[in-house]
């Protein structure tokens, strides 16, 4: 099931488990700031932690990001059928 999220709220985003055993957590003025920095990473290290208090592990992460890809539709013409899109 898709949650929403607050796209435009401040988020940590911390790369766990980490191979010299120091974890920085590292606060992004945007949740989707902190889930492009993650897709620059290593995302099945990455966990955002939302200021709502969510905690997007590298699962629910893969899934958040899985659909930004998926295409979505889109009503055109004068009968509202619908073309698909990929997502921004």
């Amino acid at each position: 099931m898709a949650r929403n999220y607050d796209w435009m709220a401040p988020a940590e985003l911390t790369f766990w488990p980490v191979d010299d055993g120091v974890v920085e957590p590292r606060l992004f003025p945007t949740l989707a700031e902190a889930i492009d920095a993650a897709r620059e990473g290593r995302v099945e290290r990455a966990w955002i932690v939302t200021q709502a208090g969510d905690i997007l592990t590298p699962g629910r992460l893969a899934d958040v990001l899985e659909q930004q890809e998926a295409p979505t539709p889109r009503a055109c013409g004068p009968l509202g059928l619908f073309s698909w899109s990929r997502a921004a």
